[in-house]
């Protein structure tokens, strides 16, 4: 380590060790004592991308971590890097231990470059030096102390005094209706404290990869929930319902545009279902019309006029509202402390993040576990109990639901998919183009075609259910819907597909939508079966054909996205 020149000082490993070791950097921080504050702040680049990680830890025996922990992703631009936090360790005593800060960056060359530092006890974010009445104060972040303490007490008890009152003259003039005042997690889990004292029911919302709009550019991952590490959005959702209330998830979607929104339907019914959530409502955003046809015009969260997802209506409407998908039996409950008794380093956490990130849980068990949260006024830290949020997994590696009927292959080659195996009801989607698939007793063969991500294959989505709610091998009627892309035409789609062009003249393009068909052959138990091509209002077109040794062929020649299989 050597100074530039300018301030800042360099690190750099030009030679591996000899054992694999993390290699990194230690400064002495003025102690402040177990449970008290201690902040860290300093500027930070790499010449080359790399990532590193600082933390606190105790310099003797048992060099325990007690905290200040971040990750880093450097850059050769110069970052601002600041950490205020209490300090804990079950081992820590002030006056045994000296706390050293460790900025560590792994067993790899390069160089690291970083310049004014200060670490020191107590905090460095109350009153900032240009903090007036005439500018304004800044809003206190997490982990602020006594100050932001107060802050906290204040806002959450003048939200709860004033939602109250509203509450009570609603009450008053008639309305019998349950009522709410906002979104669960929206304050963290003060905020969850202020809706668990005053509303009816808790309620979300969930967009799976919203876009972002910075300037006049609207731009998404565009990727697939199947291959998402969490499982979607909605899996992340489930740990926001309060134990004892109903729950609802009132606005839904994947935004445009997103090549593998064909499956949001079927997932959503799939996840509401295992979880017994109350309801779910997708937005059209049709904008004063009420047209649901391929004539309308898109945007970023239209789904009237987005063929691909609303054929896929009937199938997750008779799955959710039928019930034919059954509910976990399992639960998993996150108990979390009364708001008397948090400790502010939780406060600016909602339950998913106390979940995902301090405890031993995953988002992913609820696929196979119904998911609660309950404050209990004798917690002192956040914990699990029941079947602990822990995944099911299959042999193969799928995560699978209780009854092991939707199974999610995350990780497969070439490409991520998911199945649905019910005796009334199938589902395939992924990136399933060129191969082959038996779910249960029905086999889908589905025909390669050309997809814009080279690396995969094409991804699309087919359900299948029975209209009579007999099982597949014996069902009079059936209805079979698969579907890849829809999009307007002439849209001003970046070339990775992820970036629309909002300052372009009419940058999501032109009606009519269009449509991309799936050529595949799926082959049925029991029975033969006749096929027939449905149109875009679900209405009977042309001829219907016969199954040859249960197996009917889709083709791109049949113009549609949905037919009906008649015994």
């Amino acid at each position: 380590m050597q100074p530039t020149g300018d301030g800042a000082y360099r690190i750099s490993a030009n030679r591996l060790p000899q054992y694999s070791w993390d290699m990194g950097v230690r400064f002495k921080i003025d102690n402040p004592g177990n449970g008290k504050h201690c902040s860290i702040r300093f500027k930070i680049r790499s010449l080359t991308p790399k990532k590193v990680r600082f933390y606190a830890r105790m310099e003797q025996p048992p060099y325990q971590h007690i905290g200040l922990e971040k990750e880093l992703s450097l850059t050769p631009e110069w970052q601002d890097v600041s950490v205020s936090e209490v300090l804990k360790g079950s081992e820590y005593n002030r006056d045994k231990h000296t706390v050293i800060g460790v900025l560590e960056y792994g067993a790899e060359q390069g160089d690291i470059e970083f310049r004014d530092l200060v670490m020191k006890a107590g905090n460095q974010n109350l009153l900032k030096p240009d903090d007036n009445f005439e500018t304004g104060i800044h809003v206190p972040a997490v982990s602020e102390g006594p100050a932001d303490r107060d802050f906290r007490e204040f806002t959450v008890n003048t939200q709860i005094a004033t939602v109250k009152e509203l509450k009570e003259h609603l009450r008053t003039i008639g309305v019998k209706v349950p009522i709410i005042n906002t979104q669960t997690p929206y304050g963290g889990v003060s905020g969850q404290w202020a809706t668990h004292v005053t509303d009816d029911y808790c309620d979300t919302h969930d967009y799976f990869q919203h876009p972002n709009f910075s300037g006049l550019k609207i731009t998404t991952q565009n990727s697939a929930i199947v291959g998402d590490p969490d499982g979607g959005t909605l899996s992340m959702s489930a740990i926001l319902r309060e134990q004892g209330k109903p729950f609802v998830i009132s606005e839904s979607s994947t935004p445009n545009h997103n090549d593998h929104g064909a499956d949001m339907l079927p997932l959503n019914s799939i996840f509401l279902s295992i979880q017994d959530i109350d309801a779910l409502t997708t937005h059209a955003y049709a904008h004063c019309t009420n047209q649901y046809d391929e004539n309308i015009g898109m945007d970023a969260f239209m789904i009237a006029g987005r063929a691909n997802v609303v054929v896929h209506y009937p199938f997750a409407s008779l799955l959710f509202r039928q019930r034919r998908m059954p509910m976990a039996r399992a639960t998993s409950t996150l108990v979390v402390p009364t708001f008397d008794m948090l400790d502010n380093s939780a406060l600016d956490y909602s339950t998913q993040h106390l979940l995902a990130y301090r405890t031993a849980g995953s988002h992913l068990g609820s696929y196979s576990s119904r998911f609660f949260f309950v404050f209990d006024e004798n917690c002192k830290a956040p914990y699990l109990q029941g079947a602990k949020a822990i995944p099911r997994k299959t042999e193969a590696g799928a995560v699978a639901s209780e009854d092991g009927s939707f199974l999610l292959y995350q990780k497969a080659k070439p490409g991520p998919y998911a199945t649905l195996n019910l005796p009334d009801a199938k589902m395939l989607t992924g990136h399933v183009g060129g191969s082959s698939f038996t779910v249960g007793d029905v086999r889908f063969d589905i025909a390669a075609r050309p997809w814009p991500d080279k690396n995969l294959p094409a991804f699309s989505c087919t359900t299948l259910i029975s209209l009579d709610g007999k099982p597949i091998f014996e069902s009079k009627k059936m209805l079979l819907a698969s579907s890849g892309r829809t999009e307007a035409q002439n849209l001003k789609l970046s070339e990775d597909r992820k970036t629309v062009d909002a300052k372009a003249s009419n940058s999501w393009g032109d009606p009519p939508n269009v449509s991309e068909t799936v050529a595949f052959d799926v082959t049925l138990p029991g029975a033969p079966y006749k096929l027939t091509v449905l149109d875009g209002a679900g209405m009977r077109k042309g001829e219907p054909r016969n199954s040859v040794n249960g197996k009917v062929r889709i083709t791109h020649e049949d113009r549609s996205l949905w037919f009906l299989l008649e015994r």
